[in-house]
């Protein structure tokens, strides 16, 4: 007869077992409704294109359908023990497809191949490496992705120099202030002064912060694939000298800004503001930002909203955007929110600060 404690460990094993075949269940419903991201089978081989326009403000959701599908897979092929083709055939990512991309979604991809060299010690090789639209190569080389690949990087060609310049990337689990700093200097290396910029540095910092402190709650992971070690962020910068926007972008892969608001002591004010239009995840994030607006004077109050904004507030011309759950949601100078509402999750909660020097860019 088993013990009691045989018993109980018993009921947790299948309670797992339960609770991850309902999360894999979800993940492929969510993947069907998602445009069909079809792998290329050769000897020995599967390759995963990504879409030609690699860009969160442009091609969301055809980005969003390579991001998770290039997770499933690679998470089936070097994680699931149980996969009898795992030690037959390589996988391999297809980003010769890409004529034009984004800061954001490259920082996204580049969180993703960061997660499994954490996890795994391996790096993904690249596939048709020659046949990559030369800017795309150059400003995933600025990025940095070439270290996370199992590829020699090439050298830069002074012909085929992309317009807009990325900073390359950096990750960790905390808010260090000398990360904060090493950012903020490495975009004004390449824009110049900074204006407003002690105000950068606390949105930054207050981004890394809330990675640590929000965005992987105990009991709420994704069961379907694992996050990398530690509460971890991402970010990244760019700077365009023809229209002269500059981006900075921190990005986590946590549950999303929606997922942690009930346990916010602001959460009964959220529900009394989206009690019109509804709690889909755009209206509860500005929501977030009108109650941390107003509610200043609070004492102990925690600051991460209004700190994150501030640096547009105190910009002559800018936008913080934030993608998280499946909401993206716009502030600009004054308080002016525009939300919109997505049918596909975003995967984690993305804040990008673009302030411009000339023209008025439209995101990436």
């Amino acid at each position: 007869m088993r013990s009691r404690h045989e018993l109980r460990a018993t009921r947790r094993r299948k309670k797992k077992a339960a609770d991850l075949k309902r999360a894999i269940r979800n993940r492929d419903a969510m993947l069907r409704t998602l445009p069909k991201v079809k792998p290329t089978y050769a000897k020995r081989l599967i390759a995963i294109s990504a879409p030609p326009i690699f860009s969160l403000s442009r091609n969301y959701v055809e980005v969003m359908a390579f991001i998770y599908n290039a997770r499933r897979y690679i998470y089936e092929h070097y994680m699931a023990k149980t996969r009898s083709s795992r030690s037959k055939r390589q996988l391999r990512l297809d980003l010769s497809t890409i004529t034009q991309i984004g800061p954001a979604a490259a920082l996204v991809l580049a969180a993703e191949l960061d997660r499994w060299r954490l996890l795994t010690g391996a790096k993904l090789m690249p596939y048709r490496l020659q046949d990559w639209d030369p800017t795309v190569r150059a400003a995933l080389l600025d990025l940095g992705l070439f270290d996370l690949l199992s590829v020699e990087a090439p050298e830069h060609d002074p012909d085929t120099l992309p317009t807009t310049r990325l900073i390359k990337f950096m990750s960790g689990t905390g808010a260090a202030g000398d990360d904060c700093l090493k950012l903020r200097d490495a975009l004004q290396d390449v824009a110049g002064p900074i204006q407003a910029r002690t105000y950068l540095y606390d949105g930054i910092s207050e981004a890394m912060t809330n990675s640590m402190h929000h965005a992987y709650p105990i009991g709420q992971e994704d069961l379907t694939v694992p996050h990398a070690p530690g509460k971890r962020w991402w970010a990244s910068g760019s700077f365009n000298a023809e229209t002269g926007v500059m981006k900075a972008m921190v990005y986590d892969q946590g549950v999303g800004i929606p997922s942690t608001l009930p346990s916010s002591r602001f959460w009964e004010k959220i529900v009394a503001l989206t009690a019109s239009s509804g709690r889909h995840d755009a209206y509860m994030i500005k929501a977030a930002l009108e109650v941390d607006r107003t509610s200043t004077e609070e004492p102990g109050r925690g600051q991460g909203l209004s700190n994150v904004k501030a640096y547009i507030d105190n910009s002559d011309e800018g936008l913080l955007r934030i993608w998280s759950g499946k909401g993206h949601v716009s502030y600009s100078k004054g308080g002016k929110i525009a939300t919109v509402a997505q049918t596909t999750p975003f995967s984690g909660t993305l804040l990008e600060w673009e302030v411009s020097r000339g023209r008025p860019a439209d995101g990436e």
